[in-house]
Protein backbone atom coordinates (compact mmCIF):
# COMPACT_ATOMS: atom_id res chain seq x y z
CA UNK A 1 0.00 0.00 0.00
CA UNK A 2 3.05 2.34 0.61
CA UNK A 3 4.22 2.05 -2.81
CA UNK A 4 1.07 3.06 -3.86
CA UNK A 5 0.63 6.15 -2.11
CA UNK A 6 4.01 7.12 -3.29
CA UNK A 7 2.91 6.51 -7.16
CA UNK A 8 -0.04 8.50 -6.04
CA UNK A 9 1.78 11.32 -4.81
CA UNK A 10 4.62 11.25 -7.60
CA UNK A 11 1.14 11.24 -9.99
CA UNK A 12 0.23 14.50 -8.23
CA UNK A 13 3.42 16.47 -7.97
CA UNK A 14 4.07 15.77 -11.93
CA UNK A 15 0.96 17.01 -12.43
CA UNK A 16 1.29 19.83 -10.57
CA UNK A 17 5.13 20.27 -11.99
CA UNK A 18 3.49 20.18 -16.08
CA UNK A 19 0.65 22.89 -14.63
CA UNK A 20 3.49 25.00 -13.10
CA UNK A 21 5.55 24.68 -16.87
CA UNK A 22 2.55 25.14 -19.02
CA UNK A 23 1.20 28.58 -16.53
CA UNK A 24 4.74 30.08 -17.60
CA UNK A 25 4.22 30.12 -21.37
CA UNK A 26 4.11 32.86 -22.65
CA UNK A 27 0.80 34.55 -24.92
CA UNK A 28 -1.68 32.59 -22.36
CA UNK A 29 -1.88 29.89 -25.24
CA UNK A 30 -2.15 27.09 -22.96
CA UNK A 31 -4.54 27.87 -20.41
CA UNK A 32 -7.04 25.39 -21.62
CA UNK A 33 -4.76 22.66 -21.33
CA UNK A 34 -3.63 24.39 -17.96
CA UNK A 35 -7.39 24.13 -16.68
CA UNK A 36 -7.72 20.64 -17.91
CA UNK A 37 -4.87 19.79 -15.68
CA UNK A 38 -6.12 21.43 -13.08
CA UNK A 39 -9.18 19.14 -13.29
CA UNK A 40 -7.64 15.60 -13.44
CA UNK A 41 -5.04 17.53 -10.72
CA UNK A 42 -8.15 17.62 -8.87
CA UNK A 43 -9.24 14.38 -9.50
CA UNK A 44 -6.47 12.66 -8.08
CA UNK A 45 -6.76 14.16 -4.67
CA UNK A 46 -10.33 13.08 -4.45
CA UNK A 47 -8.88 9.22 -4.31
CA UNK A 48 -6.30 7.96 -1.61
CA UNK A 49 -5.28 5.71 -4.70
CA UNK A 50 -4.23 5.29 -8.04
CA UNK A 51 -6.16 2.20 -8.18
CA UNK A 52 -9.29 4.25 -7.21
CA UNK A 53 -8.68 6.68 -9.61
CA UNK A 54 -8.26 3.97 -12.20
CA UNK A 55 -11.91 2.58 -10.94
CA UNK A 56 -12.74 5.95 -12.50
CA UNK A 57 -15.51 6.19 -9.32
CA UNK A 58 -16.14 9.72 -7.77
CA UNK A 59 -20.29 9.66 -6.84
CA UNK A 60 -23.03 8.05 -7.97
CA UNK A 61 -24.15 9.53 -11.48
CA UNK A 62 -20.27 11.10 -12.32
CA UNK A 63 -18.96 7.60 -13.34
CA UNK A 64 -16.36 8.10 -15.38
CA UNK A 65 -15.63 11.82 -15.36
CA UNK A 66 -11.98 11.21 -14.56
CA UNK A 67 -11.91 9.28 -18.14
CA UNK A 68 -13.63 12.59 -19.50
CA UNK A 69 -11.22 14.36 -17.59
CA UNK A 70 -8.36 12.70 -18.98
CA UNK A 71 -9.91 13.22 -22.91
CA UNK A 72 -10.58 16.33 -22.58
CA UNK A 73 -6.95 17.07 -21.29
CA UNK A 74 -5.76 15.52 -24.46
CA UNK A 75 -7.98 17.48 -26.78
CA UNK A 76 -6.54 20.74 -25.24
CA UNK A 77 -3.13 19.37 -25.38
CA UNK A 78 -3.41 18.71 -29.19
CA UNK A 79 -5.17 21.96 -29.56
CA UNK A 80 -2.25 23.62 -27.89
CA UNK A 81 0.53 21.94 -30.11
CA UNK A 82 -1.77 23.18 -32.99
CA UNK A 83 -1.24 26.37 -31.56
CA UNK A 84 2.18 26.30 -31.53
CA UNK A 85 2.83 24.95 -34.80
CA UNK A 86 1.18 27.96 -36.10
CA UNK A 87 3.16 30.26 -34.48
CA UNK A 88 6.32 28.50 -35.27
CA UNK A 89 4.87 28.89 -38.89
CA UNK A 90 4.00 32.22 -38.45
CA UNK A 91 7.78 33.36 -37.47
CA UNK A 92 9.19 31.36 -39.78
CA UNK A 93 6.64 32.79 -42.81
CA UNK A 94 8.57 36.42 -41.50
CA UNK A 95 12.02 35.47 -41.20
CA UNK A 96 11.56 33.55 -44.94
CA UNK A 97 10.37 37.24 -46.15
CA UNK A 98 12.88 39.12 -44.40
CA UNK A 99 15.33 36.61 -45.72
CA UNK A 100 13.97 37.26 -49.11
CA UNK A 101 13.83 41.08 -48.68
CA UNK A 102 17.57 41.46 -47.62
CA UNK A 103 19.11 39.07 -50.29
CA UNK A 104 17.09 40.82 -53.30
Amino acid sequence: SNSFSTRHETIRNNLQSLINKATTIPGGDASPLVTQLNVILSDFKKVSTVSDWVKDYDTIGNEGNYQRHMNDAITASQAFNDTERENLRRVMFVYEEFYKSVTA
